[in-house]
């Protein structure tokens, strides 16, 4: 995966969130010029709104599901998301304020974050921090099943974009990737780039790229499938936490804003 990331507005966004904004903050010069015959991919300037809600408000609510469309993936993406417990579609910027009303309310929260991706070093979204014990399970195309288990650990989706110009496109790519030796300590989720050999050991999930193409004004949803309490998939893991009283969910919305 290509990518890197320069944030440049963070900061917690609380209900009722804003429909998505296209107007852009101003980018960074690039560092180096590129002549119109280089290949390199041009910078794709992201926003991830993470959005927690008491589970079940948006991942089971069948009016939010009609308002968006199917997700711009191939059929073996397509498949990988559902048998990773992952459930997904895009949406125009038009239906958002549609959705906000249908899942506003007590203890929905959100936190908005712009990233500009390059191609430097992945951006890493961490979604479950200060894990002591946790068991995976997961199908890849090689190997139906396979069970992973891991100890004081985070649970992260690695982010990458480019931009396919010819096409009027945005490429967004995500996989889940859980970062090993992290002693457990009070943190929350956020938006970081770490270099390349620092830090704990990162265990990625190589055999599971998500890949989207987005045109202009569109997102992605990215929720889980499944949330019953026994259920290890990625997707539950990942995007739940079934433990916690009240239980709660995370939803990803990737808003692709501008190409340079």
């Amino acid at each position: 995966m290509l990518g890197g990331c320069t944030v440049i507005k963070k900061g917690p966004v609380y209900f009722p969130l804003h429909h998505p904004n296209y107007a852009i903050p101003k980018l960074p010069q690039p560092k180096h010029k590129k002549s119109g015959k280089s290949k390199v991919p041009r910078a794709a300037l992201i926003q991830v709104i993470e959005v927690n809600l008491p589970i079940g408000t948006f991942s089971q609510n069948p009016k939010v599901w009609k308002l968006l469309t199917k997700a711009p993936v191939d059929q073996r993406t397509a498949a990988l998301l559902k048998a990773n417990g992952f459930k997904t579609r895009a949406g125009s910027f038009k239906v958002w304020a549609a959705i906000r009303k249908l899942i506003n309310g007590p203890g929905v929260t959100s936190e908005a974050v712009y990233c500009q991706i390059a191609n430097i070093a992945p951006a890493v979204l961490t979604v479950h921090s200060n894990i002591r014990h946790q068991m995976l399970t997961c199908h890849t195309v090689a190997e139906p099943l396979v069970v992973r288990t891991f100890r004081n650990c985070q649970d992260q989706f690695l982010i990458a974009a480019n931009s396919a110009t010819k096409f009027g496109l945005t490429i967004i790519s995500l996989e889940p990737a859980v970062n090993l030796g992290v002693n457990p300590a009070p943190a929350g989720p956020g938006l970081s780039v770490t270099s390349p050999g620092a830090g704990p050991v990162r265990h990625v999930f190589s055999d599971l790229q998500f890949s989207f193409l987005l045109p202009p004004r569109h997102f992605v949803v990215l929720a889980p499938a499944k949330i019953g309490v026994l259920n290890t998939s990625l997707g539950s893991s990942f995007l739940t936490q079934q433990h916690h009283v009240p239980r709660r969910e995370t939803v990803l919305l990737l808003v692709p804003l501008a190409t340079q």
